[in-house]
This record gives C-alpha cells, sequence and structure tokens, in this order.
C-alpha cells in the first residue's frame, strides 16, 4: 500500500465528511464480517413491521411480505442508502452484501428466507444521480453508458410518481442504445429486462412497485447458490407516509409534538436551516417564491405537480392560520390537512420528516452512506435538544455508526484499470458465491479503504459526479476481482 498516496486520500475525505473517522474508527482491527454487524438495539414498532410488510407484499406476494415482518421483528437495522429504481450505482449496490453479509452467510432453515430490507429515496427525478430512469453500464474511467428505459419528457419526474414501465416504451428504448452494447454487455442487460418485461412486473401500477419487484428477482441472481434471498426494496417516503398519516391522528407522537408544538418546530426549522436532507435558511425563512431546483430543501413535506415533478414548500401564516405553501398552492398545516394531503398523493415527506419518524417513532435504525452518516445524527441530535428543551419526553435512542455503503469490495476489470463494479458488472461476472461471501467476510477490513477512498474522491469535488476512477497501481487491491474480461464494442 502506498501510504503517501492513501494519507491525502484520507485527509480529502474526512475534510468532505467529518463523521467517517468516528465510523472508521468503530471498525478498526475488525474483518469485514466483524465490521457488518448491523444487528440494531431496540425495536421496531408494530405498526412500522405490518406497514413495511404490507408494502413488500404489492410487488413481491405475502410470502415475501411475511419473512419481512420476522426480520424486522428480530432486529430493526435496515440499509437506507440507496436511491429507488433498478439499482446500477457501485456504492449502493455493492451496500447490499456489506450490509447483508451477516444475513447471507447465517445457517436457515430449510424454508427460512434471508432477507435484507432496503429503505431507498423515491423522491428523486429519474434523471438524478443514480439515473433511475434506466440502467447504468461502467466500461472503463469517466461516466458511465446511460441505457434510458423512460422517454427524456420525463426526466424530471421523481421515482415517487413515476408511471408503470410498458413493454412498448421498453422495447422501443432497447433498440436505441441496444447496437452499442458488446454480447457480453447485452445478456448483462437482457438479464435485467427479462424481470422488467415479465407479465407480473408489467402489471404492477407503478414504476416503483416495479423496480421493488426486478431488484429483488436481480437480488437472489446476484447470489446464485445462496439459497432463498430476499433483497426487498421500499421507497423510504411511501413508508413513512403510511405510518406519518396514523402518527398525525395521535397527539402524543414524536412526528405530532414535533410539527405542532410551537416551541419545538420553531426550534427545529432553526437548528437544522443548511443541513443536508432538511431545508436552507432561506426556506426557513419568509422571502420570494422558492424556485423548483434551487437546492433549498423543503420545510417538512414536498409537494408534486401534475407532472410528477416536485416544488418545494415554506411554512408561512395567514392571519391566524399556518399553511405549507408554494406559488400557486397551499395546504393547512393542521393535522388534518396534511393527512388529507398525504392520502391524496399531493404531498409526501421530506428526508427530515421520514427519518423522524421512522427512527424516533417507530425505532428503526437507518443505516446508509456518507452524507446519511452526516445529517441523520444531526437530525436526531436536533430533535432531542428541541424536546429535552421544551421538558417534552422522548423515546429512548441509542446512538450509533449510521455507515453502511462504503466499502468497495469487488471490482472489474476494464481496459483502462480495475473499477468499482455495479449492477451489470456483478451480472457480467456471475454474481458472488458463498466462497466469495465468506472470503470477503474474513478480509481485514483496512484492505479494502484504499480503494474505497480511492471512489470517494468524487465526492470531495465542488460537483460530484458519477464516475468511474480506475485503481492506481500503488494501492493495490485485495478484494474481489470478477472473473470475465472486458472487451467493450470498437467506436
Amino acid at each position: 500500500m502506498n501510504e503517501a498516496l492513501l494519507k491525502p486520500l484520507f485527509e480529502a475525505v474526512r475534510e468532505a465528511f467529518p463523521a467517517l473517522p468516528g465510523c472508521l474508527a468503530a471498525w478498526e482491527g475488525l474483518t469485514l464480517g466483524e465490521a457488518a454487524a448491523f444487528d440494531a438495539p431496540g425495536t421496531a414498532s408494530p405498526a412500522a413491521i405490518r406497514c413495511m410488510g404490507r408494502l413488500a407484499a404489492r410487488s413481491l406476494g405475502e410470502a415475501t411480505g411475511r419473512a419481512l415482518e420476522r426480520r424486522l421483528a428480530r432486529t430493526p437495522a435496515v440499509l437506507s442508502a440507496n436511491l429507488h429504481g433498478i439499482d446500477c450505482l457501485p456504492e449502493m449496490v455493492q451496500a447490499v452484501h456489506f450490509f447483508g453479509l451477516r444475513e447471507l452467510l447465517r445457517p436457515c432453515g430449510p424454508e427460512e428466507r434471508r432477507v435484507i430490507p432496503v429503505l431507498s429515496c423515491g423522491g428523486v427525478a429519474l434523471q438524478s444521480e443514480a439515473y433511475p430512469r434506466g440502467l447504468l453500464l461502467f466500461r472503463g474511467e469517466g461516466a458511465p453508458l446511460r441505457l434510458p428505459l423512460f422517454p427524456s419528457v420525463m426526466q424530471d419526474t421523481i421515482v415517487l410518481k413515476a408511471p408503470a414501465l410498458t413493454e412498448q416504451d421498453v422495447l422501443a428504448m432497447l433498440r436505441r442504445w441496444g447496437p452499442s452494447l458488446c454480447e457480453a454487455e447485452r445478456r448483462a442487460v437482457d438479464r435485467v429486462l427479462r424481470h422488467a418485461l415479465a407479465p407480473e412486473t408489467l402489471a404492477l401500477s407503478r414504476f416503483g412497485e416495479q423496480a421493488t419487484r426486478i431488484n429483488a428477482l436481480l437480488g437472489a441472481e446476484r447470489f446464485p447458490d445462496i439459497p432463498r434471498v430476499d433483497v426487498v426494496y421500499l421507497e423510504l417516503e411511501e413508508a413513512a407516509k403510511e405510518l406519518l398519516i396514523d402518527d398525525l391522528q395521535r397527539p402524543a407522537s414524536v412526528p405530532y409534538r414535533m410539527l405542532f408544538h410551537p416551541a419545538l418546530r420553531r426550534w427545529i426549522i432553526e437548528r437544522l436551516a443548511n443541513v443536508r436532507g432538511c431545508w436552507s435558511a432561506a426556506a426557513a425563512a419568509a422571502g420570494e417564491p422558492l424556485p423548483r431546483t434551487g437546492g433549498n430543501g423543503t420545510i417538512f413535506f414536498w409537494d408534486t405537480d401534475e407532472r410528477g415533478r416536485r416544488h418545494p414548500l415554506r411554512l408561512v401564516r395567514d392571519g391566524s392560520l399556518l399553511l405549507l405553501e408554494r406559488p400557486g398552492r397551499a395546504f393547512p398545516f393542521t393535522p388534518e390537512g396534511l393527512t388529507d394531503a398525504l392520502r391524496g398523493g399531493s404531498l409526501y415527506p421530506g428526508l427530515f420528516a421520514a427519518y423522524a419518524t421512522l427512527t424516533l417513532e417507530h425505532g428503526l435504525h437507518c443505516y446508509g452512506g456518507l452524507y446519511l452518516a452526516h445529517y441523520l445524527p444531526r437530525m436526531i441530535r436536533a430533535v432531542s435538544e428541541a424536546f429535552e428543551a421544551a421538558g417534552e419526553a422522548l423515546p429512548h435512542w441509542a446512538a450509533f455508526s449510521p455507515l453502511a455503503a462504503f466499502p468497495l469490495t469487488v471490482h472489474a476489470r476494464t481496459p483502462d484499470g480495475l473499477i468499482p463494479a455495479g449492477l451489470l458488472e456483478l451480472l457480467r461476472g456471475g454474481g458472488l458465491n458463498r466462497e466469495a461471501l465468506v472470503t470477503l467476510a474474513r478480509t481485514p477490513f483496512a484492505d479494502f479503504l484504499p480503494a474505497t477512498l480511492w471512489a470517494c474522491r468524487r465526492y470531495c469535488a465542488p460537483h460530484p459526479r458519477v464516475e468511474a476512477l480506475p485503481l492506481p497501481p500503488g494501492l493495490g487491491w485485495k478484494g474481489i476481482t470478477l472473473a470475465e474480461g472486458f472487451t467493450p464494442p470498437q467506436a
């Protein structure tokens, strides 16, 4: 390992993500299998267990819904690093087998299922970083090849509002970009499209539900000799919305009190201004209308328009009434007003409202990526301090290190060198069998740190973007290298 190269990498990533040293300290001296100890303390609420089981059953059937309920009753830990869609981004794809490593390798009875729950963000545009509009194919250094499944006119539609994929649209898109793929790439893509075009998938009512089914089927294929694996992706906001509708009817619930107790609400809005996942100071203050794409976040909830695009909201007072408002639209900021808007599909919870509901009221422990590892503890701390200052009781919350989408453990070989493997690269290489997973579990966590920090460079840029950064030889590589060679078609 080139220490002269590694040290500046660590310093750059630490500066961008102050929470990282604490997370890494918890894993110091451990193997990857020992680090993958995500059996969180406490229990999830019965309401959360039932809700998530019900959402899973919509796309995956009653048996998987019940298996998820049993898993959540055993431990409230969930992966929450991912953006909803057909998951292709390397750090998100590889978070699944790190977070789920113990579940994948644990002894199971002949009928018992292994369940990896993933709460993924659906409030993102189809054209966003992880490209839920289609698939990402990494061929070498630089930006991946984007393979759209939705037309460009829908690029600003959020996943939560995206209509179901149709066979006609998928086949039309395939005709556009299919000829650019080499044979091995086409085989990997065909494995995805086989599930996307299955009658059971096409019969689902929304793309979000289709993505849950496609990801589950592909999740099983990624671990070819591990029996009965359910990788269950659910939309974070859908789960939070279902729970909030009930919580808003209970004045003793955490969401009800933090939204409708004036002192608590004011403290939280002030303390979380400019915190990622929350809202900007501009959104928290009175002023000009917030632009749709201004990066201001939103106060508690997002609005959506007829095209499925999201709009930020500001909390304003109109005489004796409080309103969530944007130009041309206003929602009464009352339990009844919010409940009606949530039920009707006009509003959906922002990240703060979603995580506060899922964690502080319903006991889930959410593990995510570098951003979440920084903002989730700040969210929880702000709510805890607000309740303490107001003399309000709050359910006990055991602090933990919420980083899971970090170690990159699998690389693909390309003409440019080794790059982190995403979904299509894993499918090309045959997935991860039990032997590979055992090897990963026994490998020291520190062996993956150089390659992971190298890949994290893109997050340290002023404008992060999805791109592959081939490993320099001096860093070394001790993880899994996918067996299949890489021969993209000639230009």
